[in-house]
């Protein structure tokens, strides 16, 4: 099989392929490698490459051409090769660049290689360029033995040898000072045109340097007006640091202020809002949202769900009742019911709010509060309920009202106490001073009512305490009238004292 692959190597080779195997070397390609090998350790032991720098790149064998010398390293060929072949590869190098020779060879030099003497020369070739290596250049080095060079005949006499051994040298000093002569003269040819390129880069120097001066006066200007914009802006960032320093202490006070207000809402079940009536834009604070038990960070409000909030039977009265507002009309705060939303309870809201009007006295926003007064509205159904009761019995209608001890004021006034102590319209809407109800008391009552105040605002939750006084005709013929006064707290503050309470007044004439 193995005879028939060299007699037929293209049919082996395509029976391999088919078979899937891997194909054979040829006969021809065989010998081939078997010639290259054989030259490469006879004839070839010593090449050199070089790139386009002429340094370096590869070295094969222990080439006694190469010497490494003194001083800082370097991979350039005529530091490294012997020194009576550099003028030779310099001129080699000339043909190869200036008169485009692929190959060249120098002549034979006589050298000393340890104690022997030896002729060497040396072969330049030029190899294309190749990608990510450039121009290379291949160089061989043949080093000789004295008796493989060959000699002058016999015949002729140690003169004659001498004088053709000068000869020869002369034509080689003569073929390298033509090089260096054609060398000298491209280079004179190249720093003739370097002058010229320098002359006119001079011209656009000497221009460059007016254009410079002009743009040096002109950067010292803007140099000065940089400066002052400099203080300037110092100033300003003084300022600004004034600014910022005074914004967050005023931030920090906002934040204080905010978080009092919500602590403020929470305890007194307090809510405010601003509605936008314009853009329908509905905004709660945090205490509204907590008395309606509604997630802030997942409701987004608005004047359809706060309506929705309000209890069924009560929602036309609202709507009624805000409808008047932006109207114009003064009202006094409206109470009503809510259904809470997680725990669906049922809650009296205090509605109070103002109107504002744009010039044109179109309302534009209303703003107001809204107040949980569950447990009032429970206090005065229980004592409703008692007054009626005690109306009945004893068939004398009773005064009742609610007495704030912040305001110091008696509000939520029923008609029995209007009429008994004759209430203007402005204090049924703001309320009655403490000081304009004891006003209306006998003067030897009012210590007794004052000090029973204070009493009252001791009191515990369900606790009552009752007091008699007499009050002041309102005219000469009217009789002195005897007042039985009944107190009960209704809200109490942080300090465990009585925010304020519901009082009931029985009167009879002396």
């Amino acid at each position: 099989q193995d005879i028939e692959d060299y007699i037929d190597p293209v049919q082996a080779k395509n029976d391999d392929l088919k078979l899937g195997r891997a194909a054979k070397p040829s006969f021809e390609t065989s010998l081939q490698d078997l010639i290259t090998e054989k030259l490469n350790e006879v004839f070839f032991k010593y090449v050199i490459i070089l790139n386009e720098n002429l340094d370096i790149i590869f070295n094969k064998g222990q080439n006694p051409l190469l010497v490494r010398p003194d001083g800082q390293p370097s991979n350039n060929i005529y530091k490294n090769l012997h020194h009576a072949l550099t003028i030779d590869l310099r001129s080699a190098m000339h043909s190869i660049e200036v008169q485009d020779a692929q190959a060249v060879k120098t002549p034979y030099q006589r050298l000393e290689i340890g104690d022997k003497g030896f002729y060497a020369r040396i072969h330049l070739l030029k190899i294309a360029e190749r990608p990510r290596l450039g121009a290379l250049y291949l160089l061989f080095c043949q080093i000789d033995e004295e008796m493989d060079v060959p000699q002058s005949l016999d015949n002729e006499t140690k003169e004659e040898r001498f004088s053709k051994e000068q000869e020869r040298l002369l034509l080689k000093a003569k073929e390298q000072l033509q090089s260096v002569i054609e060398e000298l003269e491209t280079s004179n040819e190249e720093m003739q045109s370097m002058n010229e390129e320098l002359q006119s880069s001079n011209e656009e120097l000497q221009s460059s340097n007016e254009e410079l001066e002009t743009t040096n006066e002109e950067l010292q200007s803007t140099n000065e007006e940089l400066q002052t914009a400099y203080a300037e802006l110092r100033i300003a960032y003084e300022d600004k640091e004034a600014k910022q320093s005074k914004l967050e202490q005023l931030s920090a006070e906002l934040a204080q202020s905010n978080q009092r207000l919500r602590e403020a809402e929470f305890l007194g079940k307090i809510g405010a809002f601003n509605w936008d009536i314009n853009s329908h834009k509905l905004h709660w604070t945090t205490g509204t949202y907590h008395l309606f038990e509604i997630d802030d960070q997942q409701y987004s409000p608005s004047y359809e769900a706060f309506i929705g909030l309000v209890h069924s039977e009560d929602r036309a009265k609202l709507e009624a009742y805000m409808h008047d507002l932006i109207e114009g009309k003064s009202l006094k705060p409206l109470v009503y019911r809510v259904q809470t939303s997680s725990s669906k309870n049922i809650i009296w809201i205090e509605f109070d709010a103002v109107v504002s009007f744009n010039d044109l006295k179109q309302a534009n926003k209303l703003i107001g509060t809204l107040k949980d007064v569950s447990q009032i509205v429970a206090h005065q159904q229980q004592l409703t309920e008692q007054t009626q009761l005690i109306e009945n019995v004893f068939d004398i209608p009773a005064a009742q009202s609610i007495f704030d001890f912040n305001q110091e004021k008696f509000t939520y006034l029923n008609e029995r106490f209007i009429e008994l102590f004759d209430v203007s319209e402005s204090q049924i809407r703001n309320g009655v001073n403490s000081d304009d109800f004891i006003a209306q008391i006998a003067s030897d009552s009012s210590d007794q009512f004052i000090a029973y105040l204070s009493k009252v605002q001791k009191l515990q939750p369900m606790q009552t305490l009752t007091i008699r006084f007499k009050l002041k005709p309102s005219d000469s013929q009217s009789p002195a009238l005897e007042v039985r006064a009944t107190a009960s707290p209704l809200e109490m503050s942080e300090n465990h004292r009585v925010k304020n309470c519901i009082v009931t007044i029985i009167t009879k004439p002396i």
